[in-house]
């Protein structure tokens, strides 16, 4: 006896029965062909009746089978149950068989199936492509998707919440989702606020839009963010777990444990929780005017090395203490030091350095600083001012060197000059005077002939020196 459990809409359905004595137990030919009903769940009508017919008459004893096309025309549904009833006699003793089976559409199987946990999951099945499409594919960018204002997604399904079209409305919601599929990328809404309530070790956070233009907040709720990296947030609270990640960010009063900064604003105070290694790279003072963000090294948190490269604006530094490294290098407004006994490296540009640190600090300055240019341009403003055109010009100095060297001092010679005036090809006699000084140097006195020209060259010569040329350009 046989029938199958399942059967396809639209394919054939074969049943079959061995008849055999009730009282003997072998197999016997029924005293006449079984008759069958089938019902569909448990609706008492049949939904179709017959007889049965021999199979293999010849070559078996008792055996019956029937055939029927599993078709709508008959009956038959998509997801329904259906029982088999037959009745057989034999040897005027009448018993029966039972069959069930489920009628489905195979293609309905497939695509309501569901994906969860480890089901169709064998490698290079296509549940498996499948499954991946429904991680990644709705995930877009490999990420979860989250907007606290404006989400609709407010459940923890895979493949169903936190999606780029279903967006979580609660950021541990989302985190829940990418733990499970194993996704460290979450988007934020831009406008979104997101308050840290758990740890988040390892994870992405990101918005959308290019470098400047994003804008959502965090608030770091005392959680451990350890080896996360953010991205386009405007930053606050306290965070612990050492080597976090700042890209883009507006970082307002924080206190963090070592981590680095990329391409960042500095608004107020970063405080340091904890003894490691700090990087701020390429970031810069969001502070107006003549303050500056402070960095607090945290005093009593033990030794800590702190980089500051490419930094852009003013920077004040509390509580630095002995064992504190600190490399300050970029264009800097003043540098404010405030402790004791640190090393302080300082590089590149800077206007001023008040250095209030106490005991034996080591404060090392390599670069330019303001003081500096304004002694340059004290200088300069000494410098002769331009020629003016067709004014005589005193005292224009002139150093003369023997040919033999090049460098010996040519005493006691008379120097002749020549001009050339506005690209003139032949030098002419100058109508000025020169007048031996010491050591080589002559002094000219040029005539106004000797300066009537927008562009010119002076030719200085005598025996057995090196010509001396100097070329001007006059204003009127």
């Amino acid at each position: 006896m046989g029938c199958q459990t399942e059967v396809e809409i639209g394919a054939n359905l074969i049943f079959t029965v061995a008849s055999h004595n009730q009282g003997t137990g072998a197999l016997a030919d029924a005293d006449s062909v079984p008759a069958y009903r089938i019902y569909e769940d448990e609706t008492g009508t049949a939904i179709l009746t017959g007889n049965m017919a021999k199979l293999d008459d010849a070559g078996t004893l008792g055996f019956y089978s029937e055939q029927i096309a599993a078709t709508a025309g008959n009956g038959f549904e998509t997801n329904k149950s259906y029982s088999i009833y037959v009745t057989i006699v034999v040897a005027g003793v009448t018993y029966a068989v039972t069959y069930g089976l489920r009628a489905m559409t195979i293609a309905d199987e497939v695509w309501n199936a569901i994906l969860t946990g480890a089901t169709y999951n064998i490698q290079t099945s296509s549940g498996r492509r499948m499954r991946s499409i429904q991680d990644f594919g709705i995930y877009d960018m490999g990420s979860v998707w989250v907007d606290e204002d404006n989400g609709t997604s407010s459940g923890v399904i895979e493949g169903e919440d936190a999606t780029v079209t279903n967006r979580a409305d609660d950021f541990d919601n989302a985190q829940t989702i990418a733990a499970s599929i194993f996704l460290d990328a979450i988007h934020i809404q831009n406008g979104n606020t997101i308050t840290l309530a758990a740890t988040l070790n390892g994870f992405n956070l990101w918005s959308g839009g290019p470098p400047g233009c994003r804008g959502w907040s965090l608030a770091l709720g005392a959680q451990d963010v350890g080896l996360s990296c953010f991205v386009g947030a405007t930053v606050n609270g306290i965070g612990t777990g050492t080597t976090s990640r700042f890209r883009d960010c507006d970082i307002e009063a924080v206190t963090l444990s070592p981590s680095s900064f990329f391409g960042c604003l500095f608004h107020s105070t970063l405080t340091m929780g904890s003894a490691g290694a700090y990087h701020l790279i390429n970031c810069r003072s969001g502070v107006a005017g003549a303050a500056a963000p402070v960095i607090d090294m945290g005093g009593a948190v033990g030794a800590t090395t702190l980089e500051l490269r490419d930094w852009r604006g003013g920077i004040t530094l509390n509580n630095l203490a002995s064992g504190d490294v600190v490399t300050l290098d970029g264009i800097f407004g003043t540098i404010t030091l405030n402790g004791a006994d640190a090393s302080v490296e300082i590089r590149g540009i800077w206007k001023e350095v008040v250095n209030n640190l106490t005991g034996t600090p080591t404060v090392t300055k390599s670069g330019v600083e303001g003081t500096d240019v304004s002694g340059i341009k004290a200088k300069t403003d000494l410098l002769p001012e331009e020629i003016a055109k067709n004014v005589a010009l005193l005292n224009f100095p002139v150093v003369m060197v023997l040919t033999t060297d090049h460098i010996t001092p040519a005493t006691g010679k008379t120097v002749t000059a020549e001009r050339y005036l506005d690209g003139a090809t032949t030098g002419t006699a100058v109508g000025g005077s020169m007048t031996e000084a010491e050591f080589g140097l002559y002094h000219f006195d040029s005539a106004q002939a000797d300066t009537n020209g927008d562009i010119g060259t002076w030719r200085f010569s005598a025996t057995d020196c090196d010509d001396y040329f100097w070329s001007f350009r006059t204003v009127s």
